[in-house]
């Protein structure tokens, strides 16, 4: 079974198949805010979608992140860091 959420006119943000959550595209809706405010809004994002699916960020097992500038790495890097439960 295959379930989609939040589906658009080409891709849905979420899919859920064999209980495995596929996350597509999260960016942050408001771009003129600086690295920290986007990245925030991408964490939310992530929860809203995971637990729409049932799941949660502890589930996690891979991630890619796209920065637009590769100097934001460590303080992203410590974002997502502080965002992991089990870095906590």
């Amino acid at each position: 079974m295959i379930k989609r959420i939040n589906t658009g006119e080409v891709l849905s943000q979420a899919v859920v198949h064999n209980q495995t959550v596929y996350l597509c595209g999260v960016t942050a809706p408001d771009k003129t805010k600086g690295m920290e405010d986007q990245t925030r809004q991408v964490f939310d994002k992530i929860d809203e979608l995971l637990k729409a699916a049932g799941s949660d960020k502890s589930r996690i097992l891979t991630a890619t992140i796209w920065l637009a500038d590769i100097n934001t790495r460590p303080a992203m890097t410590q974002m997502w860091k502080a965002w992991l439960p089990w870095r906590q």
